[in-house]
């Protein structure tokens, strides 16, 4: 494991012994004076500390995690209806009909790698070969509907809130993904999640309402 220090109160750790969301709850488990908050994201872990009582040099090449034991992870199904603002010029890009993309989406279960960007929002791995190498948009969209369920590269999302984005865009669901004023954010690293397909009247049915895990 190797460690770099970025600014006075952060180290990243690279080249984990286990996966990323193991090794942050592990050292979050063993309580360092000082430490903040250890957070997962892909193959790398945050350490944020405060510079004052935190021993930076803990996390050195040489520092063991201890014993990295499996985290719960929650899984999550949330319905989506395939009639997405870039389905058309996904399927003329990607050579592959609407009703494969709604096929090979709802047989694939995806991982939680990352919350970023704006509260709440997911960076989901698991995206089928079939459908990898969209680019952004040239021009992202000032607003991107909360629900929407989108690609690019080799990852999928979904937008929790209205913000600008440029991702491929190819359903939505009409449920919460979090509600920053209610506290709930959900979906955490190492969650998985199943989409569903849905009609116009499920998705309608289901206005407003929280995803909940399995």
């Amino acid at each position: 494991m190797r460690s770099r220090r970025l600014g006075e109160s952060l180290i990243i750790l690279q080249d984990l012994p286990a996966p990323a969301v193991e090794v942050a709850h592990s050292l979050c488990s063993q309580h360092l004076p000082g430490l903040i908050e250890a957070v997962p994201a892909f193959d790398q872990v945050g350490v944020y500390f405060d510079p004052d009582v935190f021993d930076a040099g803990l996390l050195d090449d040489n520092f063991s995690v201890g014993n990295v034991l499996p985290v719960k992870q929650n899984r999550f199904k949330i319905p989506i209806l395939f009639d997405g603002l870039d389905i058309d010029r996904i399927r003329d890009l990607l050579r592959i009909s609407a009703a494969e993309i709604t096929s090979t989406i709802t047989k694939t279960t995806f991982t939680v790698e990352a919350i970023g960007f704006c509260p709440g929002f997911p960076y989901l791995s698991g995206l089928p070969s079939e459908l990898q190498g969209l680019t952004r948009l040239d021009s992202p969209r000032s607003a991107v509907p909360p629900g929407s369920l989108a690609i690019v590269g080799d990852q999928a999302c979904i937008y929790p809130q209205a913000t600008p984005g440029g991702w491929n865009i190819i359903g939505r669901t009409s449920m919460v993904i979090c509600d920053p004023d209610q506290d709930f954010f959900p979906l955490t690293v190492g969650d998985t999640i199943q989409f569903v397909d849905a009609s116009q009247n499920e998705i309608d049915q289901m206005e407003g309402q929280w995803i909940q895990s399995l």
